[in-house]
This record gives structure tokens, C-alpha cells and sequence, in this order.
């Protein structure tokens, strides 16, 4: 319109014109709902023959009386702001934002001052599907409902770890960068007034802008400061009744009860710690936790880098574990985003697996262990993965990603590295019991030279077997390779005579 504006530049006579000199003024003024800011209006394209103004709410909304009109059917040919402020007070109108409201979970009073909750029933479906991961199947037509619903229960979850805080004498928080995504975690623990505890996540930042010990020390801040912050509104939902309110006495509540602040070894975090003394405000806007008394290392966080930094160090390993696992669109996570081929892998359990049928290769990649559990699901259940690409392959054409992330992993899974994913899932495992066990903040000391034992000979290879039931996944993959494949037939082979 803008330049048909420029080319015309007729606004007397022209309606394009018109409309193309006063659309944000037009637009503003003519919201759905005041819980829903955006305009009833559309527009047909400039180079249409029959060009002309509408009304979405009501062809949406459909009814007989609806048919004839020329809001309705986008025929309004010679528009002004009369005319549209004359059809938004109207009762037909009216009616089509009640009845888009109501199937968008959403119900409007007539005074249009406030929109009541959707039933019961429809936050507690959704809460279930959240648990069970099932968000990808939503329809675009339902996302902001279905984002508004969730907020919802975000800020009933809030609403609830408040009302603890705020009697809360004692405050410890822990920051963990993880390396991939990049996201930064920031978790607490409280201690009530009666030795009461309660721990949760005081926030989940985006990690790509923080580059420095000072960015690290006001996410900190900037995870009190959205604790103490009601309603504040996600992005994709409907815009809230109610304004956000900040709880200015609450953030210094949580500010003044801090007394722990444990992070990584890394230098840039715990230069971020002292930073946030009383003492140290330096890089942080003059902003402090004034009753901080200990900057502690998380010495047992450390130990997850054997398994985020050592394997891909290996070339060989760094190209299985990226086919199969680490890599966009690979075969664990074609299985684990999709609904359909996580159906297609639980089909294929029950044809071929014998023990319990898991629901996905449970891929994370903000956990640190996702690399051992994926790799154990996949070895367990060796032939409904191959079954699984081969559908995949079946499925899609050649020239699609999810066809050729299939055909990769077919390709690539030979005797080798059969072997190989199997001494790294026992690897993995045993790894991952010695950083659970320390990283219990309740461990038991005595244990300890017994769980150091044993990654050691397991390492040497003298292990017994019936003293770690869980480790043993090498057996299992030499198991699911052929005589035949033994001279270097890849298994992909094998896959073909699944069938």
C-alpha cells in the first residue's frame, strides 16, 4: 500500500489511497477486545480487482446473517472511520467476538472489562501434556490459547514458591552454564523459619549474550528481580487484563536472606560470585546480595566435563555420536521431536523387544547425561532404531533431511562402530553413577573408595560383571552384530533382513 501511496498519491478520491495514509490510526483504534489488542480488520490486496475492507472476527464467526454482509465478505469499498467505528458498535459484531472468544478458550462480559478462565478441565489436560511432552502435536490455531493456558499455570507455580520466599530466612543459589544451547540456569534452595526446605529454578536465561563475569553476576540479579515480578507476560499469548506488578520489598527480601552462592570452577563465574558481595559491586550497577557470606566451587559439577568435552575428541567417536545423537535432525532426535516416528519406535518395540518399552531415546540437550541414556536406549533397543530409519527412509523422499539423517545412520552403524557405542555407553554409565553419587550433597564418605574402584577397573577392564548389572552394553551390541558382518559388513545390512 505504501507504494501504491507513493505512485498514486491520490487521498481524495483514491480509497487505496486512503487507506494506505490512515491503516495505524484505523488500526489502533478498532481492537478485537481489550484483552486482545489486535485490529478486526483485513485488507484485500492493492491489486485486486473487487479491492476492499473486512472484518475477520466476523467471517470467522460465519452465521446467516453474516453472509450478506460486506464486512463479512471483505466488500467494503469506500471505508472511513465512521463507518468502522458504526460496525464495532454493533450487535452483530458483538456477537462474532463472543463466539471467537469462547472457541479460542476465552469469554468476554459485555462491559469487555475482564475474560474469565477456560474450564478446569482444559488446564488440567494440558498439564498432563506438558509432563508427557506431547506439546508438538497442538495445532497452530490453538498456540496462544494453549500458551496463554500454560502461562497461567507458570504464574500459579510462582504465585506458590512466593508465598514460601517471602517467610523464607535463608537463601542459597547455584548457576549452571550449560554448553549447549547455550542456557544459563540459576537455581535455589531455601530454609523457612521451622527448618522447612524447598528448592526450584529462579530462572532459565538465554546464555548467547553473556560473555563475561559481569553479565553472569546480573543474571543473578536479574533472577531475583523476575522472582519479585507477577504477571509478566511470555512471548506468543494473549496480552494479560491485569498489569504486571513488581514486588519491590519482595526482590529485597530475596536479596537480603542470600547468604550461598555456589557456581562452577570456571573463573568468569566465580569472579561473578565475588562481584556479588557487598563489597565487590563492580559490574553490576551497583546492585549486591549485601548478606552474601560464601562463594563456594561446585567441585563435583566439574566432573560432568567428562562427558561434554572428552568424546569429541576423538575423531572417530565425534562422528558416530554426531550421526546418531549430537547433530540437527539426527536419528535420537527425529525420534525424540517427532509424534509420528515416536509412535513408529514404540511399534517397533513391541515387534522386536521382549523387556519394557521405553517412550523416546530421552534426548536433553541441557542435561548433562544425555549422552549415556540415549546411547543405553539405543543399544537396548537395537532393532526397533533400525526399524525405525528404515520406516523413516520408506517414508520420505530421498531429497528430504529426515530420509538422508536416516540413510546416515543406516550407513554409519558398521561393526566398528558397534563396538565402539558400546564401550562408550559403559563408559558413559559408569561415569555418570560416580557424579550422582557426588553430587549428593548428602553423600556417604565411606562410599566413596568403592565407587573410585570401581570406574577405575573398569577402566582396566576387570570389572566383574555381576557386581554392575547396568554395565555391560558392549556384550549387548557385539550380540546384534552377524557372524557374517564380523569381516566389516556395516549393519546396515542387517537392517535390510529385519523385514
Amino acid at each position: 500500500f505504501g507504494k501504491h501511496l507513493l505512485q498514486h498519491g491520490n487521498t481524495k478520491t483514491c480509497t487505496r489511497c486512503q487507506w494506505a495514509s490512515r491503516r495505524v490510526q484505523w488500526m489502533f483504534t478498532t481492537p478485537v477486545h481489550p484483552a486482545f489488542k489486535k485490529s478486526w480488520i483485513e485488507v484485500a490486496p492493492p491489486t485486486s480487482d473487487q479491492w476492499g475492507l473486512g472484518c475477520w472476527v466476523c467471517r470467522q464467526a460465519g452465521g446467516r446473517d453474516h453472509v450478506q454482509a460486506a464486512f463479512s465478505n471483505c466488500a467494503v469499498r469506500r471505508p472511513s472511520k465512521a463507518r468502522l467505528m458504526k460496525h464495532q458498535r454493533s450487535d452483530r459484531h458483538k456477537r462474532s467476538v463472543q463466539k471467537i472468544l469462547h472457541q479460542r478458550g476465552l469469554a468476554a462480559h459485555d462491559d469487555g472489562a475482564s475474560l474469565p478462565a477456560p474450564p478446569l478441565g482444559e488446564f488440567t489436560q494440558l498439564l498432563n501434556r506438558i509432563r508427557k511432552n506431547e506439546l508438538e502435536s497442538v495445532t497452530r490455531k490453538g498456540r496462544r490459547k494453549h500458551t496463554s493456558i500454560a502461562w497461567c499455570l507458570y504464574e500459579a507455580q510462582r504465585e506458590k514458591e512466593r508465598k514460601f520466599l517471602a517467610k523464607a530466612v535463608c537463601l542459597s543459589l547455584a548457576q549452571y552454564a550449560s554448553t549447549q544451547g547455550p542456557l544459563l540456569l540459576t537455581r535455589y534452595v531455601a530454609c523457612g523459619p521451622f527448618l522447612e526446605r524447598a528448592s526450584g529454578i529462579l530462572r532459565v536465561a538465554d546464555g548467547k549474550n553473556i560473555s563475561s563475569a559481569a553479565d553472569l553476576a546480573k543474571s543473578v540479579l536479574d533472577g531475583i528481580r523476575e522472582m519479585a515480578t507477577k504477571r509478566r507476560p511470555h512471548p506468543g499469548m494473549y496480552e494479560p487484563t491485569r498489569p504486571v506488578k513488581r514486588l519491590k520489598s519482595f526482590a529485597e527480601h530475596l536479596a537480603s536472606i542470600t547468604e550461598v552462592f555456589v557456581a562452577d570452577g570456571a573463573a568468569d563465574e566465580q569472579l561473578a560470585g565475588r562481584m556479588l558481595l557487598a563489597n565487590g559491586t563492580r559490574g553490576t550497577g551497583n546492585r549486591s546480595l549485601p548478606n552474601l557470606r560464601l562463594v563456594a566451587r561446585d567441585k563435583p559439577h566439574s566432573a560432568r566435563r567428562l562427558l561434554q568435552r572428552t568424546l569429541p575428541k576423538d575423531p572417530f567417536i565425534n562422528i558416530i555420536m554426531s550421526t546418531l545423537i549430537w547433530a540437527r535432525g539426527s536419528l535420537t532426535k527425529l525420534v525424540q521431536y517427532s509424534a509420528h516416528f515416536r509412535e513408529k519406535f514404540r511399534l517397533n518395540q513391541l515387534r522386536f523387544s521382549r523387556g519394557a518399552v521405553v517412550k523416546d531415546l530421552s534426548y536433553a540437550a541441557q542435561r548433562f547425561d544425555s549422552t549415556a541414556r540415549p546411547l543405553g536406549r539405543m543399544i537396548d533397543h537395537f532393532d526397533a532404531c533400525v526399524q525405525t530409519a528404515m520406516d523413516i527412509m520408506n517414508e520420505r523422499a530421498p531429497s528430504k533431511k529426515e530420509h538422508q539423517s536416516a540413510n546416515r545412520a543406516l550407513t554409519i552403524l558398521g561393526t566398528e562402530a558397534m563396538l565402539q557405542l558400546g564401550m562408550v555407553a559403559d563408559a558413559c554409565e559408569i561415569v555418570v553413577r560416580l557424579i550422582r553419587f557426588v553430587d549428593n550433597e548428602r553423600f556417604e564418605i565411606a562410599e566413596l573408595p568403592h565407587h573410585i574402584d570401581a570406574l577405575r577397573n573398569f577402566c582396566h577392564g576387570t570389572v566383574p560383571e555381576r557386581r554392575l548389572p547396568d554395565i555391560g552394553r558392549i556384550h549387548k551390541a557385539n550380540g546384534h552384530l552377524d557372524p557374517a558382518s564380523a569381516a566389516g559388513d556395516t549393519v546396515g545390512r542387517k537392517a535390510q533382513n529385519l523385514r
